[in-house]
C-alpha cells in the first residue's frame, strides 16, 4: 500500500496544517478592513523573531510591497503582485535566485505570503 501525502505546486513541498490554516485565516479578513502597507510591514518587522521571518525575507517582503501600487491595502482590493524573480532580486538588493527562493519559502511557512500557483 502506497501513502500519498497533498503537496504544494510549488517545489513538490508537503502541504502542513500550518501552510492550511494561514490560507483559512488571509480568507476570513473582514473585507472593509484598510490598512497602510508600510505601517503593516513596521509592525511586522518588529515582532520578526516572533513570526519566525529573517531579515532576508523581510528584505523579499519590502520588495514585493513595493509592486504593489497602493498604499492601502484591503482584502477586497487586488493584493496580488507578480514580479519575475529578476525583478525582485533587483529590489531586494541584488539577492541570488537560490536565497531569494529559500527566504520566500520562509515569507510562507510564516504566513505572510501566499503564493499562487500560474500557467506561466
Amino acid at each position: 500500500m502506497t501513502q500519498q501525502l497533498p503537496t504544494t505546486p510549488f517545489g513538490r513541498r508537503s502541504m502542513s496544517l500550518g501552510l492550511l490554516a494561514s490560507q483559512v485565516t488571509a480568507q476570513a479578513v473582514t473585507p472593509d478592513l484598510v490598512v497602510h502597507k508600510w505601517k503593516v510591514f513596521q509592525h511586522i518587522r518588529e515582532a520578526r523573531e516572533a513570526v519566525g521571518a529573517t531579515d532576508r525575507a523581510l528584505a523579499i517582503l519590502s520588495a514585493l510591497l513595493s509592486f504593489h501600487q497602493e498604499t492601502t491595502m484591503c482584502a477586497d482590493g487586488d493584493l496580488v503582485v507578480f514580479p519575475s524573480n529578476a525583478q525582485l532580486s533587483d529590489r531586494a538588493n541584488g539577492m541570488s535566485p537560490a536565497t531569494l527562493r529559500r527566504h520566500i519559502a520562509i515569507l510562507v511557512h510564516c504566513g505572510l505570503v501566499i503564493r499562487r500557483d500560474s500557467p506561466n
